[in-house]
């Protein structure tokens, strides 16, 4: 009876029943293994960031977006034209989808923010499940919720531009390869689809295909025999090779070439150029030709190629721990690669590092950008959130069995990473130019469509996207007249100054009124502004100077009256006829414009009867005489004589266009 008693316990019956309707471990870790906690995050994460980039960021910025206003506006434009454009260092991929959005959206701009938030949003959807897979789901949790607040991914969100879009293909990609330990067609034939979607986007995408089979081959990640390991990599790049045919087919009929591009150019500016020239001396001076293929590049300096290729990477890995991820975070991912050592991964986290390391490789060869390593901020963090959780044997016992201290230590780290991206972004986010609203806003009222050109010379290709002009890029000269022919010979309609042509050229607007009238002012506005800078004697990216500065625009008109035409002309056929001979005339005219427009020398033309005008020719030693409509307002003696047909002795015609609206003959001088 008393043993009766003892297992009749009211009381301890009842303490057995409160502990078993409470377990606090197992209510945590239950939680965090919810099936649908990667689509609560990735939701969450698009209306948040919709929200705030719509409501912020309505005016793209001069810095990361210049590519988007620049390339992929106008590439979009002609793919809905019937056109696919060949880029230079880009594939098709990117222009494709956003001239599809842009017909459900609207408008470019929208289209493309709306891109990189969903693309953001798959980002951490596809991270989660992948990290989830190979690690545990306490560390996907936490890795994938440090992403979304990391500041370059939240730059990069609401951004116009390829980097998110890019970053969703091969995280998906990946994620389709190792997402399951067992072989399944269904997923390497998804991981053969995202790894032609990212070559067609960016060409250094094919890493993800060269992972692909070293996976599957060398590292066995299927564990398979031999045969079988040949058949899925034969099935992987058989998909691979037929999704990306097309564009293959295309570029070689166009280019001569299947896998034509230029990125070598990038590669040789990083490693030849960069120390030799500025930026714009060696992409828009012509000097960029110099270099026609990649072995050209590694063979023009091996040693040295070799060296700058090694110091790339100490520095993109400076710059990756600091810049990327942030100090505060980097420490303990270094602590987390040593601790590989102490407990050797399995095959498929090899495989996750491989690729990662593989493209970290293709990133030394191209100058430091946080944009390019976008797809590395989770493979960075795991190694923090391992190092932190679960792997360190001192700090298991005390962190990974208590979810109080996993909240709260999860929590500090990522509103740590947040404090740092609010402190960037809420700055960045609003700083596009005010000017470009108020230059269409008076571009309407003064320019009527029917009235309209089509092209604008900038700097930046923005005001062109605004104004819904075509950007057209002309050299910056300081010389008056070689400037406005360049204009001319660029059929250009418009100049735009602002904010990035001022201190770079065209200084001759601010003083227009003692030029001949050549440009119109058309628009002239100015507006409150953000001039974001790195603080002084700091390198780093994200640690900002800001100052609110009133910035003027202008918009100019370029004016091509019937004498310009005529001397345009001329032009034309001195081209077509002294091609050899440039820089090596002398012409006499009333202003420098055909001279500048020939690339030839010029000599003043002074008022003087048509006789003496030879002989002073001659002993100035020019080769050729312009009398057209100016010269017959400023050199009137020489004009009339012509008009009156009187024999020019001493000088034979070479282009008569006497029946011009603007008359005009040019003469060479025996």
């Amino acid at each position: 009876m008393k043993s009766m008693s003892k297992q009749n316990n009211p009381k301890k019956s009842i303490e057995q029943s409160v502990k078993t309707v409470k377990p606090t471990k197992a209510t945590f870790f239950e939680l965090i293994e919810n099936k649908y906690i990667a689509w609560y995050i990735a939701a969450l994460y698009f209306i948040i960031m919709l929200i705030i980039s719509f409501s912020q960021h309505k005016i793209g910025d001069y810095g990361i977006e210049t590519d988007f206003f620049w390339s992929y506006v106008p590439q979009a434009d002609n793919f809905l034209s019937g056109n696919i454009e060949i880029d230079k260092y880009r594939g098709p991929l990117y222009p494709i989808v956003l001239a599809i959005l842009k017909i459900i959206s609207g408008n470019y701009f929208t289209a493309g923010m709306l891109i990189a938030i969903l693309s953001a949003s798959f980002v951490l959807f596809f991270v989660f499940k992948l990290l989830k897979n190979l690690f545990s789901p306490l560390v996907a949790l936490i890795t994938t919720l440090l992403v979304a607040v990391n500041t370059t991914f939240n730059l990069y969100t609401y951004s116009a531009g390829t980097d998110m879009f890019f970053n969703f293909i091969i995280t998906a990609a990946l994620y389709f390869l190792l997402s399951n330990k067992n072989f399944k067609w269904i997923n390497l034939g998804l991981a053969a689809l995202f790894a032609a979607a990212a070559y067609l986007t960016r060409y250094n995408g094919i890493f993800i295909f060269v992972s692909t089979i070293v996976f599957l081959i060398l590292f066995n990640i299927y564990k398979q025999n031999i045969g079988k390991r040949l058949i899925h990599t034969a099935f992987f790049v058989g998909v691979f090779i037929v999704l990306i045919l097309p564009w293959g087919i295309y570029t070689h009929q166009e280019k001569g070439k299947a896998f034509w591009n230029q990125n070598y150019q990038n590669v040789a500016y990083e490693f030849l150029a960069k120390d030799k020239m500025g930026w714009d001396e060696f992409w828009y001076k012509g000097n960029r030709e110099n270099y026609t293929s990649l072995t050209q590049v590694i063979l023009q300096e091996p040693g040295a190629f070799f060296n700058k290729y090694i110091s790339n990477g100490f520095e993109h890995l400076w710059r990756d721990l600091g810049s990327l991820i942030g100090w505060h975070l980097a420490f303990f991912s270094m602590l987390g690669l040593l601790l590989l050592f102490v407990k050797p991964p399995e095959k498929f986290h090899w495989a996750y590092y491989l690729a990662n390391l593989l493209f970290f490789g293709v990133l030394m060869l191209v100058f430091y950008s946080e944009r390019f390593s976008l797809f590395l901020i989770p493979f960075y963090l795991v190694f923090a959130v391992n190092a932190i959780f679960t792997e360190n044997k001192y700090l298991k016992k005390s962190i990974a069995s208590k979810p109080s201290v996993i909240v709260i230590l999860a929590l500090v780290f990522i509103i740590w990473t947040l404090s740092k991206s609010i402190a960037y972004n809420s700055e960045n986010i609003n700083s596009g130019d005010n000017n470009l609203i108020k230059l269409k806003e008076e571009f309407n009222k003064v320019e009527p469509k029917a009235e309209r050109g089509e092209k604008i010379m900038a700097r930046k290709a923005h005001v062109a996207y605004y104004l819904d002009l075509k950007m057209t890029w002309v050299d910056m000269v300081p010389d008056y007249y070689k400037q406005v022919t360049l204009l001319w010979k660029a059929d250009v309609d418009y100049v735009s100054y602002g904010i990035w042509e001022i201190g770079r050229g065209l200084n001759f607007i601010q003083e227009l009124d003692k030029y001949p009238q050549d440009l119109k002012m058309l628009v002239y506005v100015t507006a409150r502004n953000k001039a974001i800078g790195p603080k002084a004697d700091d390198n780093k990216t994200y640690n900002i100077d800001v100052q609110k500065q009133e910035q003027p625009a202008m918009l100019l008109k370029v004016i091509i009256d019937e004498d310009r035409k005529t001397i345009i002309k001329t032009g034309d056929w001195l081209n077509k006829e002294y091609k050899k001979e440039k820089d090596s005339l002398i012409i006499m005219s009333v202003a420098p414009y055909l001279a500048a427009y020939s690339d030839n020398k010029f000599e003043q033309i002074p008022d003087l009867p048509l006789a003496m005008l030879v002989q002073l020719a001659k002993s100035k030693g020019v080769d050729m005489i312009y009398l057209g409509g100016l010269e017959s307002q400023y050199a009137p003696q020489a004009f009339q004589s012509v008009l009156a047909n009187l024999p020019p002795e001493g000088l034979e015609i070479l282009l008569d266009l006497s029946g011009e609206p603007s008359p005009a003959i040019l003469f060479k001088v025996k």
